[in-house]
């Protein structure tokens, strides 16, 4: 994870060398090499790794609530159900917002796993 962190905020345009990366994190670099680590590659980073932490978060606590090691959403119809929480708007020809998308989802997630928990 580190060796894949460094590369992630060493390399692209510009490519910044990798003893230069404390300089431009810490010391608040101001050349362009600096901002482009600070403002985009930093937060870039941080959220991938938080959002890695959560699907396995999450994966672990759907195996243990259902005590099956091979468990994953499809089983419980959680993904089927946001799939159909998106797409039914789609086919019916409903003209949403785009923001609504996720929440679309999100509540057909929730309405499939429970109709299979039930």
């Amino acid at each position: 994870m580190a060796l894949s962190s460094l590369c992630a905020l060493s390399l692209g345009t510009p490519t910044v060398p990798p003893h230069r990366l404390v300089g431009a994190v810490l010391e608040g670099d101001t050349t362009l090499a600096g901002i482009v680590v600070t403002e985009l590659r930093v937060p870039r980073l941080v959220l991938a790794l938080v959002a890695g932490a959560c699907l396995g978060a999450a994966g672990l606590v759907l195996q243990e609530a259902l005590r099956n090691p091979l468990a994953v959403p499809e089983m419980l119809g959680v993904s089927s159900g946001a799939a159909l929480g998106v797409a039914a708007p789609l086919v019916l020809a409903l003209s949403l917002p785009a923001a609504v998308q996720p929440l679309l989802a999100i509540g057909g997630a929730v309405l499939g796993g429970g109709l299979t928990l039930l």
